[in-house]
């Protein structure tokens, strides 16, 4: 989604690509439900780069698009 929505923008310019990368996210998600099964496992301190990357995509999401319902499941056991 990031790729295609940055295609044609200078990498210099921040501003836009920021704003292209949220009305994607917009685009894309806004009036969904996202279901995030063992939603524990999302996490920002993490040394697995392609959790962190995961993690930071789906709180700039939850953040920016409108009309978004979650349904967040966790099963842990103690």
């Amino acid at each position: 989604i990031e790729k295609n929505a940055t295609m044609y923008i200078p990498n210099n310019d921040t501003k836009k690509i920021e704003d292209a990368i949220n009305k994607s996210y917009q685009d894309n998600f806004s009036n969904t439900i996202i279901i995030v099964d063992e939603v524990q496992n999302l996490k920002t301190v993490s040394e697995d780069v392609k959790t962190k990357k995961i993690t930071n995509i789906f709180q700039k999401i939850v953040e920016n698009v409108e009309n978004i319902k979650l349904i967040l499941l966790s099963a842990l056991n103690k």
